[in-house]
């Protein structure tokens, strides 16, 4: 059995999207085009549904020991200084809203936080189209932490992905009116 597995990363925040195992490990890990071509496809946890495509240019391709909890739960995971670690789950029911001219992002109190948290926020319509990336800024000083940013969208249903420091990885779908 390979004794190593490369995650597929989402290069800025180092939340894993997908890990995978190789039949042949010696030398560097693939190019991340080798792995998803143009990009990863992100499906809804519950009912497997495509939500959005996540373009490769997001991406990297870290190559770890091997771990079955990773493999099996990939999404859960974070790099933390090059190793996967698992984060928790935000709690919150509706981390983002969306009112077709910007986006919020509620986040749970990080304890001992002095300063602001950045998150990522990328969001597409489901009937496709271009992805929209948000970095967003939560103040810790608020009850509830939120943060705004600027994210016009037309009408209808999208997808989202938030990207949060020490949270796992959060996807859904939001109505904007």
């Amino acid at each position: 059995m390979n004794e190593d597995m490369d995650l597929i990363v989402f290069t800025e925040t180092g939340h894993v999207m997908a890990g995978a195992t190789r039949t042949q490990v010696a030398g560097p890990a693939p190019a991340i085009e080798d792995f998803v071509g143009d990009g990863i496809m992100l499906r809804d946890p519950l009912n497997g549904a495509h939500l959005m495509t996540i373009d490769s240019s997001f991406l990297s391709v870290e190559t770890v020991a091997r771990r079955e909890d990773v493999l099996v739960t990939a999404r859960y995971f974070q790099l933390v200084d090059g190793l996967p670690e698992p984060q928790a789950d935000l709690g919150v029911a509706t981390p983002v809203l969306l009112d077709g001219t910007n986006v919020t992002v509620t986040i749970p109190a990080i304890a001992n936080a002095l300063h602001p948290v950045d998150c990522v926020v990328i969001v597409q319509g489901l009937a496709g189209g271009d992805l929209c990336v948000q970095r967003v800024r939560v103040e810790m000083g608020a009850a509830p932490p939120e943060g705004i940013g600027h994210m016009p969208l037309p009408p209808g249903e999208h997808a989202y992905l938030l990207l949060v420091p020490e949270y796992r990885l959060a996807i859904d779908t939001v109505v904007v009116p």
